[in-house]
């Protein structure tokens, strides 16, 4: 299948540097809430990474331009181009902001050539994010993204049909999706190309890299047959804070944490929506930042339900707490009704247990067994009670 990518290399960048007067003669360091978003070559040859605080960064980097970035329009600019490109086609995936694939089949009679489907493209994305990307076409997504990574800015890369292999072999291996630990152990095997790469013998790779290896090993040779993917943006809300000083007590970290959640969950409960699943990411006073992820078992708008996961994981920190970043995904539409509880209030039980009674003296104890919650908190309900003999009371 012929696939069309477009591709604008450091998006975000890019976006900088044209829109928000970010400096090109000097390193840049791009934040949102007092955390690394990007970063550029000379930053990150430096030891600056994504996720990083700014202080942090400003310690490894210290010439670099701190810049204070607002997300929400290079998003929004990218959203319209997405909604532009669907007159080439319906089909879109756009993995990440600066990426978007489609197939090109089909565009003959609008067309002559792929170049000046490519060429319309680009003047696309230029009138709508007033930046100008790469163009790669090719059999398959991997070569086609391979070709608008090398392409220069407005520049269209067509790779003919049968040239992949030749097309890839010069290419770095690093464009291959494999994880830090399997570069690590290609540079060390002095696999520096595609083409050494697609070499190795298939056993070697499947029993060193596994199948992420093997699925990259195809790609290399130019075989890429995975179908695309509509664009699907998988929305979120987050919040961070900085703590003034270190803190260890758990009664000032859930005050902290309640000023957090209260703007999060007045989003929520404002447009209808319900969270699945929380991230934490808490900066120590020392040592590396901790990452904890946390799914519920119902999707809750609820602040007390969501105060009560977090303190949960903040109470395995052995550190004082520096920082709180709290990121909601998974939202979904909070339904109208909602799941009883299973262990009702005192005087219903006492109710219950009454007419049990009744019905053992009638059918035997033994048809009746009584559950007891031991981990409420599980995430499978198998986990979460257990049962129990009924016995009638005295």
């Amino acid at each position: 299948m012929r696939v069309l990518c477009l591709s604008i290399n450091d998006f975000w960048l890019a976006w900088a540097r044209s829109h928000e007067r970010a400096p090109s003669d000097r390193p840049v360091i791009l934040t949102v809430g007092g955390r690394v978003r990007a970063c550029s070559s000379e930053a990150s040859l430096a030891g600056v990474q994504p996720g990083q605080t700014e202080r942090l960064a400003l310690v490894r980097c210290p010439q670099a331009c701190i810049q204070e970035m607002e997300e929400a329009r290079p998003r929004l600019a990218w959203r319209q181009l997405l909604a532009a490109l669907g007159r080439f086609s319906p089909l879109i995936e756009s993995a990440r902001e600066g990426l978007a694939c489609f197939p090109s089949a089909g565009l003959e009679r609008h067309y002559r050539t792929e170049l000046q489907l490519g060429l319309a493209v680009g003047q696309t994305a230029k009138e709508c994010l007033g930046l100008a990307g790469g163009i790669g076409i090719a059999d398959g997504r991997f070569v086609a993204e391979a070709a608008a990574s090398q392409a220069c800015p407005g520049q269209v890369l067509v790779v003919p049909t049968g040239a992949e292999r030749y097309f890839l072999q010069d290419l770095p291996v690093t464009l291959l999706p494999l994880d830090a630990e399997s570069h690590r152990q290609l540079r060390l095997l002095g696999i520096r190309t595609l083409e050494q790469y697609s070499e190795l013998p298939y056993d070697a790779v499947q029993s060193r890299l596994g199948r992420p290896g093997c699925e990259s090993w195809h790609r290399a040779r130019g075989t890429d047959n995975r179908p695309l993917l509509r664009h699907q943006e998988e929305r979120q809300l987050w919040a961070t804070t900085s703590l003034d000083d270190p803190v260890r007590d758990q009664s000032l970290l859930a005050r902290a944490v309640e000023r957090l959640l209260r703007p999060l969950c007045d989003s929520l409960q404002r447009e209808g929506l319900a969270c699945q699943e929380l991230l934490l990411m808490t900066e120590m006073e020392k040592g590396p930042a901790v990452t904890d992820r946390h799914v519920l078992q119902e999707p809750t708008a609820d602040p007390g339900r969501l105060q009560a996961a977090i303190m949960a994981l903040l109470a395995r920190m052995s550190a004082a707490v520096q920082s709180l970043t709290v990121t909601l995904t998974r939202l979904t539409r909070l339904e109208a009704g909602h799941q009883l509880d299973l262990f009702m209030e005192r005087q219903l039980a006492a109710d219950l247990d009454a007419t049990l009674a009744a019905l053992a003296v009638r059918y035997g104890a033994d048809c009746f067994q009584r559950a007891r919650a031991i981990s409420p908190e599980a995430l499978l309900p198998e986990q979460r009670f257990t049962y129990e003999r009924f016995q009638m009371m005295p």
